[in-house]
Order: C-alpha cells, then structure tokens, then sequence
C-alpha cells in the first residue's frame, strides 16, 4: 500500500539525511538529487550516506555538507553490534528532519527508521520483506515508464513530494587543488605526447557480463593510438591493474596504465582534462558525463536507455542482436555475453572516429 503525506517543503527543515547504498555510479546519478534539496532546503545541513567505495566522490559535490560511511566490513559479532550502536546513536543525535532512502533495500530503510528523523521518504517495494515499508513514514511508487533513466527514477522520488528538480542531469565540480594535483601528473605525458589527444579508457566493470573483453580492447587500443593520433590511459581498481597492465603492454608506446592510481576524485579530475571517455556499463561514464567529458560506451545486456549518459556528446555501441537488451548476467546464466564478446573492433572504433574525432 502507497502512503503518502503532505508536502515536505517547510522552512522550518533544517537537517537532511539523503542515503545512497548503491555502486559508485549510482552515487553520481544522485547528484540532481542533493541538488534539488540544496535548492528547495538553502539553508539546511545535508548530509549523504554512502558506502566506502564511494571514497572521495562527495568531495565534487557542492551540494553535501557532510558524509557518513555505512560500514560493510565484516566484523567479529560483538564488535560489530557495539560498533552499531556507537554509529546509530551518533546519528541520531544529529537530529535529522527528514531521511530519504532512494533505494528498495532493507539497508536503507532500516538506517532511515534509526535515524528517529520525522519524516521518512522512500520507494515502495514488493520484493523485500513486509516489514521494510513499514518504516517509512511516506512511500512513493517506483517510477518505472519504459526508457527512463535512472537519474530521473531517483528524482521522481523527491517530485512526488513537493520538492522542485531544477537539475536533471548529474554535475560535477572537481576541486581546484584535485585538478591540479592531475594537471601535474599529466605534465610528462604532455610534454613527450605532442599534440596528441588525451583518451581515458575503462575497459572494466564490476561485472564481467558487461565487459567487451581485453583482447578487443588490447586490438581497440592500438587502432586508437596510431589511426587517430590518441594518447590514451586506462583506468580502473586497483584490482585491475594487472589486466591494465596487459592491455597497455599489448597496445602502443601512447599508452599509461593508472588502474588503481586515483582516487574517485582525481579520476574525475583526469576526465574532466581529457577529450575523451570509453568504456563499458560502469562508473566511469557516469563520473565523465557529470563533468562534461565527451563519452563512448559500450551496452550490450544492460540498457543504455536507462544507464547511458544523455546529450549530444555521448553515444553508445550496441550489438545488433534482438535479444540485446536482456537484463540478464551473461548468456545461459554464464557470466559472459555473446553479444559483447562478438561485437567487432571496427563497431567501436567508427563509432569514436565518426562521432569524436571528425574522421570518416
């Protein structure tokens, strides 16, 4: 059942809890989100829940006055419920007016009902247990119209109780110190790359399924150097850095693996001074996207209608396959998708050459 109360607009709200549990890139297209209440709420304390992947990323959000980490690191039963209850009771002395959960998990329903806040907003969800609505105060039904992105999905929440979206897309303000940080890193590259354009490459995700495969990518990399004059750095975990380092020791001498060598932040900063992104379905389009980077990004069982980034300057490669989308983690339950492992080089490479880089 929906429940919905009054409007949350009210000059007297003076401190908000907006909790996002999701991957990094769900972080990001939260943005509009902190907007909006910053623009609706000016004058009260905002402070954002994440998870510890999540790192520095707030820092480029002007928006968050303050962030709180929900720990996910296992821990011995007893010190884990002390560490909870030290964590619950800090926050709840933070006395917040209004908690919203923008996602349909018991994490953050929970979380929301601790926080003892008055008002409490979240999606309603007919696949958890029945107790988690119940800790709402105010449900929405989940905005689920076809193609609609996911950016919009986490803002029709705010919408649906008074609060005006004046952003709709996620911005980004990297800070100055971090770009310079970047800007000093990059000199070397400069100086021994010529005129070369500065590609950032993220051939990973966090799921193997949406991943097009490094020996595409090793093939992609090299075409990329030599035809249209690219000097590109590939990005990634540092849990990647072994499969970067194969894929920039296979390509061309314009090539410097950073997989594992920045923060969110700085990597946000290296985009930002970069002509271009590719990659597949994961952060880093979202993080290149939110600062104005031109992106290409590969889609294949994921829908780009729902993820991708929106403008002019984006394009996506899609297989040409019926079943593509599927949703599904790779065919036959295998964790591996035909559909991207068989999509040609030549696909990807006319994409950037055409849209990109002027070249036919």
């Amino acid at each position: 059942m929906i429940r919905k109360g009054s409007s949350i607009i009210s000059p007297h709200l003076k401190s908000v809890l907006l909790i996002q549990l999701g991957d990094i890139g769900d972080i990001v297209l939260s943005f509009p989100c902190a907007a909006a209440i910053r623009k609706n709420f000016p004058h009260a304390h905002i402070t954002m829940a994440i998870r510890p992947k999540g790192g520095d990323l707030l820092s480029c959000c002007p928006h968050i006055d303050e962030t709180v980490w929900i720990d996910d690191k296992k821990q011995p039963i007893a010190r884990a419920a002390l560490s909870q209850i030290r964590f619950f009771v800090k926050l709840r002395d933070k006395s917040f007016d209004l908690a919203i959960d923008l996602r349909t998990g018991t994490r953050g329903a929970i979380l929301a009902f601790l926080t003892g806040a008055q008002r409490r907003i979240g999606f309603f969800s007919n696949g958890e247990p029945f107790w988690r609505n119940l800790l709402f105060t105010d449900l929405a039904s989940p905005y689920e119209p076809k193609n609609t992105h996911i950016s919009h999905y986490y803002t029709s929440l705010l919408s649906d109780f008074g609060i005006v979206i004046s952003q709709t897309w996620p911005e980004m303000r990297v800070p100055q110190s971090v770009m310079h940080t970047i800007a000093l890193r990059l000199m070397h590259i400069r100086a021994n790359s010529g005129d070369r354009k500065l590609v950032v490459i993220q051939p990973f995700s966090l799921w193997r399924y949406k991943e097009w495969g490094d020996e595409k990518f090793a093939d992609f990399i090299s075409r990329l150097c030599t035809e249209t004059h690219s000097f590109v750095i590939i990005v990634g975990s540092s849990a990647e850095r072994e499969r970067a380092e194969a894929l920039a020791a296979r390509a061309s001498s314009f090539v410097a693996n950073w997989a594992g060598q920045t923060s969110l932040a700085q990597l946000a900063a290296l985009v930002a001074q970069a002509s271009l992104f590719i990659g597949v379905d994961s952060a880093g389009m979202h993080i290149a996207a939110a600062v104005g980077t031109a992106t290409v990004t590969i889609f294949g069982p994921s829908s780009a209608a729902d993820w991708a980034p929106r403008g002019d300057i984006h394009t996506t490669v899609t297989p040409d396959w019926p079943c593509s989308p599927c949703f599904q983690k790779g065919c036959r339950d295998s964790g591996i998708s035909d559909c991207l492992i068989r999509l040609p080089v030549q696909s990807v490479f006319e994409a950037v050459s055409r849209r990109l880089f002027g070249i036919k």
